[in-house]
């Protein structure tokens, strides 16, 4: 391992894969948490630490060394990285998402490849247990039922659903299946975490495939998944509240009125699948939590 032993373990995954210089000066921040790493070609890298931006005047990465940084990813082996390439991200083994911008090589309305890579924007995943208590207890654990968490990006979405997950598996003698399409959820150290509950995790799955391989195969009572992005998500959605099995699902929205203007999730508005929404915002280092119920009625909380 090439950096400083007082840095916590999900910096340490980041080192893997930086280039040396980057490294040093981040170690210069002395394990404040790292919210997100923003590189760009020939351009001063910017980070988000605890929630405020800095910018490293001194250090800047040129395409060659951004190219590095994606084979170091891919452990020197772009073909297994394909899909996730073509789709426009890599996840490391420790769930830190690099999305990455650069030309995009079409066919047959396709994408074949990703080449001539400009920028990558590394999201470090944040695991902080208990964010969900005050919602289960109050509300979740009473009723059980289906949630939809709304908030603009990186703001707490993935942390919210990955401790409810975990706090229903833990309490309730329930299956709780995560399809984790981007391998965000399910972070290697809740994996592996050596407790008494436990999750099925389907990595890299779509919704559709998803949900559907869920239900035949491991029985689950809750399915929880990552972010909808499109009509085909919201019909695999309703089709599978229908079928019996409740969803804690996330989405892009500053709030139930946004999200729903959005012609493609029109769906799950005329269906009413979900019993509770939790919209998640920030005011500067502060994440305020608000719950709705079914008829989109603000509860006490």
């Amino acid at each position: 391992m090439r950096s400083n032993k007082r840095l916590s373990k999900i910096q340490y995954s980041v080192y893997e894969f930086l280039p040396e210089k980057l490294i040093k000066e981040l170690s210069a921040l002395k394990n404040k948490p790292l919210n997100e790493i923003r590189i760009r070609k020939d351009c001063p890298v910017k980070v988000v630490i605890n929630g405020e931006v800095k910018i490293l005047n001194k250090i800047s990465l040129s395409e060659a060394e951004i190219e590095r940084v994606i084979l170091r990813l891919c452990k020197n082996s772009i073909h297994a990285y394909e899909e996730q390439i073509k789709r426009g991200f890599i996840t490391s083994d420790n769930g830190e998402r690099v999305g990455i911008a650069g030309e995009f090589v079409k066919e047959n309305g396709s994408i074949l490849a990703i080449k001539n890579v400009t920028s990558l924007c590394v999201r470090i995943p944040n695991e902080v247990n208990g964010v969900s208590n005050k919602f289960y207890d109050k509300f979740y654990k009473n009723t059980g039922g289906s949630v939809l968490v709304l908030s603009k990006a990186g703001v707490g979405k993935t942390t919210f659903i990955r401790d409810l997950a975990l706090n229903i598996s833990k309490n309730e003698n329930k299956n709780v299946v995560v399809v984790d399409e981007r391998n965000e959820i399910a972070l290697k150290g809740v994996k592996n975490k050596k407790s008494n509950h436990c999750l099925d995790v389907l990595t890299y799955a779509d919704k559709h495939f998803g949900f559907t391989q869920a239900i035949r195969t491991l029985n689950p009572d809750v399915i929880v998944t990552d972010e909808l992005v499109c009509e085909e998500d919201a019909i695999s959605l309703v089709d599978t509240v229908y079928g019996g099995v409740d969803v804690i699902a996330t989405a892009h929205a500053k709030s139930i009125e946004g999200f729903y203007l959005r012609k493609r999730f029109s769906t799950l508005k005329n269906s009413k699948v979900f019993d509770y929404y939790v919209v998640i915002s920030k005011t500067g280092l502060e994440r305020n939590i608000e719950i709705f119920n079914s008829e989109f009625k603000k509860l006490c909380f």
